[in-house]
């Protein structure tokens, strides 16, 4: 999965950084903010205007968002494993 960093991205630069990244990419990828809740909800907002879904990397990690073109459901968590578990 890809990973798009912003540490070290100024804010004022997130939408020109995000938007070049947004045309071209195609989920699902990891965007990177880090704990800032300014960053967090400038991304979020990008994110809500291109009709992208997200969710945590991880319920205690609320720095990594996960973009996909759908929203996230538990039975996509049953699925992926069962995909994976077939041995």
């Amino acid at each position: 999965m890809k990973v798009v960093n912003l540490h070290n991205v100024r804010h004022s630069e997130v939408e020109n950084v995000l938007t070049d990244i947004l045309n071209r990419g195609i989920p699902p990828f990891k965007i990177i903010t880090g704990n800032s809740k300014i960053m967090r909800d400038l991304v979020i907002a990008l994110l809500q205007k291109y009709d992208l879904a997200y969710h945590n990397e991880h319920f205690t990690n609320y720095g990594c968002l996960v973009v996909t073109e759908k929203e996230w459901t538990q039975s996509d968590s049953r699925r992926e494993y069962q995909k994976t578990s077939n041995i």
